[in-house]
């Protein structure tokens, strides 16, 4: 077990507080939770996450992403592929034949 000084002094070492890790760790489950299961509502995510209403969610969202949840599909999900969690579409070279 370590302390709450000790921790706050290690995450300062990363630049990024407790609270705030704490906020990205949940957002990222959260968003491949929301775009992984099939059907899931954004209820299911403020629900299972811990979000007080779905306005907070999308707040977070927007925080973190820097755009609202209903556009994490354009500009070819760049968000998934920020965060790891899909890989960006293979490009074609221009040599390519299709």
């Amino acid at each position: 077990m370590v302390s709450t000084p000790t921790l706050r002094r290690r995450f300062a070492v990363l630049g990024v507080s407790v609270k705030r890790y704490a906020e990205i760790v949940r957002f990222r489950l959260a968003h491949a939770f929301l775009h992984a299961v099939p059907g899931t509502t954004w209820s299911d995510v403020v629900e299972r996450f811990g979000y007080a209403d779905q306005s907070h969610f999308v707040r977070a969202y927007r925080r973190l992403a820097g755009v609202s949840p209903t556009r994490w599909e354009s500009a070819e999900r760049v968000i998934d592929r920020r965060m790891g969690i899909e890989e960006a579409p293979p490009t074609r070279s221009p040599d390519s034949v299709l």
